[in-house]
């Protein structure tokens, strides 16, 4: 009762502007409240075991009634659309806490039934919001009638939802595919089933070519699998290629790692002439991949070229991150004379500009000229000044500390003075971050000083740095060869592995796991290492190809289980190979592409050099399906 008479005091406050709602006039807004009061009143009269009768959507099981009114026979539609999920259960509900069991409608529909086939896509917008749901993992739109959820998205879920759009007969619209593309676009067997679906519905246009390159690229570092899709783009369907796909083209072709030399650059000067014979004029970006490229490789003749001729004239005057990248090429080859003269020809050098100097200086052995040119920035441009710019001194000290061929004393100097420049930077009001604690701590392990690892340990909890992959490697591959020294040997490493995988949730790599392994060989510990392999093989299906694949755990393991007589074991890793038959090849080559993603499951794991045979054949059953 409160809340109506407040909505109706404010619904009488509005004056004029009631006459422009879309109620009606005042009068019969005024008469649906006290309709609305006198229904809610009403209810709220009758008995307990009958209040909410016929008109509540989820209902307690132990109130059901044995016979329930439709819900379409007793609302309009525009009514439906006004009354939410919410103000049903709130407003008339027998209980308002709804602690009890909540039972469904019978006719609703979950996104789960969809996935596994159990129900047909009825229409477009179905189609659209099962895309939805399974590209935000959690969803609480309902499909039908009711909060529909998942736990999370998975590559999986992906195979069975490109399979969903391609048996249907609704065609959805491409931006869901670059959102697919966006998502999932970590493996190639990911990227060339989408495409490939997208490509069957007709749905393919120039952006999503270019984030399928994109994403083979950067993530999926595969720029042959690049200028693969874009040159059978190019033959079978040249209208649709863009600039954004020339663009990506020529990324690919300056800035990946397929580029290894000079020569390949006359491939993207290739792409950029036709580009222009197509009607696309370059871009900055464009120019800034080509000056890029050539100063990766030492060819500053040919970026002095692109930055003074043929920028201006194409009407582009270079920004800071040109400039930059013209100055990393000098720094790169150590012209020290001509770095310093673009940095005082550039108008507003900043923080990246400082560090690119600095390192050069330091990476060339000149550290001296490196502190002074730091404490020149510190006194004249101290807003320029960030955390990149200290950095290199202090990585540089670090390393100098553990040189071969120096005296305790020696290596302990150099360590204090790398401690001092954090002292500067931490006076200059500049947090330490990982990096710096990754460098400390690796030399002080080298050094043989484990005393220093809980200094550390306060010093990043109070600096608020991120404890990431690399500490933790760095802390366990350094400890393990000096387990002598600790009270329990190889059980004190284990709680830092531990903390790694159990409170950070952090990915291990292979090789922290060999170490470990190492370590309890020369112990003994023959159960520690069966609990570890198997709880590497536990982790992803990439960690069982790189123990199957790799020959130094079958080196560093096989003669130690076969000494200890666990020949099981052996044949569980290592299994021996199976037979070629006959049929194989035949069941290769009669592979249709009915099912976009029947690769997903082999490429679901993080791309690594061991898993490349094995996702072969199906790349290529892909790619075929792209370009035919």
């Amino acid at each position: 009762a409160l809340h109506l008479r407040s909505g109706m005091q404010s619904l009488l406050r509005g004056g004029s502007r009631l006459c422009s709602s879309p109620w009606g006039p005042p009068s019969m807004v005024l008469a649906r409240v006290h309709v609305c009061g006198v229904r809610l009143l009403s209810d709220m009269q009758r008995p307990p075991a009958m209040q909410g009768r016929g008109r509540a959507q989820y209902m307690r099981r132990d109130d059901m009634p044995q016979r329930r009114r439709d819900r379409d026979t007793i609302y309009t539609p525009r009514e439906k659309a006004e009354r939410s999920d919410w103000y049903d259960r709130v407003m008339f509900s027998p209980d308002t806490s709804l602690s009890g069991p909540i039972v469904k409608p019978k006719n609703s529909i979950t996104y789960e039934d969809l996935l596994e086939g159990r129900r047909q896509v009825a229409n477009l917008g179905e189609l659209e919001r099962l895309i939805e749901f399974v590209l935000n993992g959690e969803s609480k739109m309902p499909l039908r009638r009711g909060p529909m959820r998942w736990t999370g998205a998975t590559d999986k879920q992906l195979e069975k939802l490109l399979y969903v759009i391609g048996s249907c007969k609704f065609n959805p619209n491409p931006v869901k595919f670059t959102r697919l593309l966006t998502t999932f676009g970590y493996t190639v067997g990911a990227v060339n089933g989408i495409v490939s679906c997208a490509r069957r519905k007709k749905r393919d246009n120039e952006i999503v070519y270019a984030c399928a390159m994109n994403r083979l690229t950067k993530y999926c570092r595969r720029p042959s699998e690049t200028m693969h899709l874009f040159h059978g783009v190019l033959k079978h369907t040249p209208d649709l290629v863009g600039r954004n796909m020339w663009g990506a083209a020529i990324y690919t072709l300056t800035n990946s790692d397929m580029a290894q030399g000079i020569d390949d650059m006359a491939m993207a000067e290739e792409i950029m002439s036709k580009m222009r014979n197509n009607g696309f004029e370059p871009l900055l970006q464009d120019f800034h991949c080509l000056l890029e490229g050539y100063c990766r490789f030492g060819a500053m003749d040919k970026a002095e070229n692109i930055l003074d001729v043929r920028m201006p004239r194409a009407g582009l005057r270079p920004t800071q991150a040109v400039l930059n990248t013209f100055l990393k090429g000098y720094a790169d080859l150590g012209q020290e004379d001509k770095a310093f003269r673009i940095v005082a020809s550039m108008p507003q050098p900043t923080a990246h500009t400082y560090s690119i100097l600095i390192s050069m200086l330091c990476k060339h052995g000149k550290l001296e000229k490196a502190i002074t040119s730091l404490d020149y920035i510190i006194q004249q441009k101290p807003a320029e000044l960030s955390r990149i710019a200290i950095f290199p001194i202090i990585k540089t000290y670090c390393e100098m500390a553990v040189q071969p061929g120096l005296t305790r004393e020696q290596a302990l100097e150099f360590m204090d003075k790398a401690e001092a420049t954090c002292t500067k930077q931490l006076n200059l009001c500049i947090p330490l971050d990982q990096f710096v604690f990754n460098s400390l701590l690796r030399s002080y392990l080298k050094l043989g000083m484990l005393e220093k690892i809980q200094d550390i340990y306060s010093r990043m909890e109070a600096n608020k740095a991120k404890f990431d992959m690399v500490f933790y490697t760095t802390l366990i591959t350094g400890l393990i060869p000096h387990k002598d020294r600790l009270p329990n040997g190889m059980q004190d490493v284990m709680p830092y592995f531990k903390e790694m995988t159990d409170i950070h949730h952090l990915d291990v790599p292979s090789d922290v796991y060999l170490y470990l392994v190492n370590g309890f060989k020369q112990e003994d510990n023959l159960d520690a290492i069966i609990e570890l392999v198997a709880r590497m093989r536990n982790t992803s299906p990439g960690m069982r190809i790189k123990l199957k694949n790799s020959l130094s755990w079958r080196s560093s393991l096989e003669p130690y289980l076969l000494q200890h007589g666990r020949e099981d074991l052996v044949l569980l890793y290592w299994p021996p190979p199976i037979p070629k038959t006959e049929d194989q090849p035949n069941q290769l080559q009669n592979t249709t592409t009915d099912q976009p993603t029947q690769n997903i499951d082999a490429t679901s794991s993080s791309s690594s050099p061991d898993e490349d045979e094995v996702e072969t054949h199906h790349e290529h059953d892909d790619d075929a399906a792209v370009v035919e």
